[in-house]
């Protein structure tokens, strides 16, 4: 599963998530729900709006969440 990882880039860009909000047009209750993985996806418009604000590519934001194996018994 590919998860945003915003706040490693914003923290580096030295951004607050509302200062993020306002240069990416994106609303900070989205922002912070991204950051707080609690959104089950993620528009590919808004991932390229924080993307071009904080200078990376859309790719460098998504990361993969390691899946739990399922033990059996």
């Amino acid at each position: 599963m590919l998860v945003v990882d915003l706040r490693r880039y914003r923290k580096r860009a030295g951004l607050s998530q509302a200062e993020l909000a306002r240069r990416s047009g994106v609303s900070q209750s989205i922002i912070s729900r991204l950051e707080a993985g609690t959104t089950p996806a993620v528009i590919l418009q808004t991932l390229d709006r924080l993307a071009t604000t904080l200078g990376v590519a859309p790719g460098a934001l998504l990361r993969r969440r390691p899946t739990r194996s399922r033990r059996r018994a």
